[in-house]
């Protein structure tokens, strides 16, 4: 199994057996780069890989390639500004990431509900 990054770089290359799963890979990436699972997506052509699929399902041959798409947080911070927080500010946010995820300008929408405001 070849991890190769959307960019074709690749990352790491690990010899597994064709009754592995796609978990077992990103064990393995783990333990290899430092990744956490919660933070791996591994992507064959369009399709995101579920962690129970095994790797002879994926593949007829010896030799399979996946992308590793690295899943990043986003933080969200909030100030109120009196002590009854009937005024709550504009999110302020960030990505948590140690490297960019890309050079393009992205936009975020995002729907905040107060607690007891949920949407139904």
């Amino acid at each position: 199994v070849v991890v190769c990054l959307l960019s074709g770089e690749q990352l790491a290359e690990f010899v597994l057996p064709r009754c592995s799963t796609v978990h077992d890979v990103k064990m393995r990436l783990r333990d290899k780069e430092g990744i956490p699972i919660r933070k791996q997506q591994l992507v064959n052509g369009c399709d995101i890989l579920p962690e129970t699929v095994c790797l002879a399902e994926l593949c007829s041959t010896d030799f399979l390639e996946v992308r590793l798409v690295r899943k990043e947080a986003i933080n969200f911070h909030w100030q109120a500004t009196s002590m009854n927080a009937d005024r709550i500010s504009s999110p302020e946010w960030c990505l948590d990431s140690s490297e960019a995820v890309s050079s393009r300008r992205c936009a975020l929408s995002l729907h905040y509900y107060p607690a007891g405001f949920e949407s139904k």
